[in-house]
């Protein structure tokens, strides 16, 4: 069985260099920058009062142990000084041993506190692990929340190796991001799930191949880690050496079909039998290694400028299946030398699901939806019982995937409600709420 130490202090991040062609090195990983992060997470039942302190200070401070694989991260809830009112920091040992004297210590930021509840977050800080003998400097941040009944606390570590690589005549720097947040690298995405049917991707590592000046916050092109990725029009496989300090790109071998979706802006995760892939393109076909792909998620960018909004803006449209078994699923049927069109995205369908349960004096009524005045506003019937009518808005993009659409710097879209009596008065009109 490999053992693993761990030793952990602050460090602040050097501006270095980044490595020569191929040659990678262990970075802190902001992360907003980490897709698809697998976080770390306690509750209720995980915290413990210390029987004797190991380097915690107030009396009633409380430890928690958590773990992902084969990483176990202790974490006390604690404070600066022994006669503290309340917790002001959190410490942090990955033995998960929960012995916390030089541990790392990140200040607790008070969010927000009422009679039974107070919550609070912690970092962005960086901490340096050594692991087998290698440093790997990394990002943490979380938030920690007591009730009076219940207690959680999440933790988020960000961590990469990165260097630069060539793909085709450029050269790129790229990342191999820890995502499933196990402080290691190397795990590779597997698909779950019935082909043809909602499928889902393991916990897994991604990498990321920044386009434009190296920061991964412009042009970041994405893939999952053990896939291959499309870079500059061309497909490659990237691979990480078994040592951690090499990583290599070569051409994807194999035959490809083409896609089409007649979208201006968009992007996808595709789960196929084979391959897992991330990506984007507008109306232009785009190559695709041959498979037989489940659409995942599909994200749709479109112009939205209306008075008021910033030129250049744009809104969002997220479609994926839906919870059901019998939920519609978008299929790819890519086989080799072929063209698939598929019709995906815009235009969306809006309805009303209700569901009150039995409610023998029910008064049957009508609800009608609108957004900003639309006239071609829906109605069906409903069911109201007492003061209370229970609806949800339900809103399908062409195929009938579940689809959620965001608007710039106002969020997702509320449409309007009116509810009728029978007799055709009005006796409710307001917004949706989401959540």
């Amino acid at each position: 069985m490999r053992r693993i130490t761990w030793v952990v202090a602050f460090a602040a991040l050097a501006g270095t260099a980044i490595a020569a062609d191929g040659q990678v090195q262990p970075v802190a990983c902001p992360i907003e920058q980490v897709p698809d992060l697998r976080g770390l997470y306690a509750g209720e039942q995980d915290f413990y009062k210390p029987p004797e302190p190991k380097g915690t200070v107030n009396p009633h401070a409380v430890v928690a142990v958590l773990r992902n694989g084969a990483t176990a991260l202790a974490v006390a809830v604690d404070s600066e000084k022994p006669d503290a009112k309340g917790p002001d920091l959190v410490r942090l040992d990955f033995s998960g041993k929960g012995e916390f004297a030089g541990a790392p210590v990140v200040p607790l930021k008070p969010q927000g506190k009422n009679e039974s509840q107070s919550w609070a977050t912690f970092g962005p800080a960086t901490v340096t692990i050594t692991r087998n003998g290698k440093l790997i400097p990394a990002t943490v941040q979380g938030s920690y929340n007591k009730s009076s009944e219940y207690r959680f606390i999440n933790v988020q570590l960000g961590c990469a190796l990165e260097g630069r690589l060539a793909f085709g005549p450029k050269t790129y720097a790229v990342r191999v991001i820890d995502s499933d947040g196990d402080l290691a690298f190397g795990t590779k995405a597997t698909a779950t799930g019935i082909s043809g049917r909602v499928r889902y991707v393991s916990p897994c590592d991604s990498i990321a191949i920044d386009t434009a000046d190296g920061s991964f916050r412009q042009k970041v092109i994405q893939a999952y880690y053990g896939q291959p990725v499309r870079v500059d029009g061309c497909w490659y496989d990237v691979e990480l050496s078994p040592d951690g300090t090499q990583v290599s790109a070569k051409p994807l071998a194999g035959e490809m079909a083409q896609l089409r979706i007649a979208q201006a802006q968009w992007s996808a995760t595709l789960v196929g039998d084979k391959h897992i892939l991330k990506v984007e393109g507008s109306t232009e076909p785009i190559p695709i290694p041959a498979d037989r792909y489940t659409v995942l998620v599909f994200e749709q960018s479109a112009p939205y400028n209306p008075q008021g909004t910033a030129a250049g803006s744009m809104a969002r449209l997220t479609c994926r299946p839906g919870r059901r078994a019998d939920s519609p699923v978008a299929v790819i049927d890519a086989a080799a030398g072929k063209m698939v069109d598929l019709g995906i995205g815009s235009p969306l369908t809006a309805s009303i699901a209700t569901d009150v349960g039995p409610a023998p004096a029910a008064v049957p009524g009508v609800i009608r939806t609108a957004q900003a005045g639309d006239p071609s506003a829906k109605s069906q019937p409903a069911s109201q019982n007492g003061p209370q009518v229970r609806m949800d808005f339900n809103v399908a993009d062409a195929p009938g995937l579940m689809a959620q659409v965001f608007l710039p710097n106002a969020g997702m879209v509320t449409p309007g409600v009116e509810i009728l009596d029978a007799a055709g008065k009005r006796v409710y009109e307001g917004q949706f709420q989401y959540g």
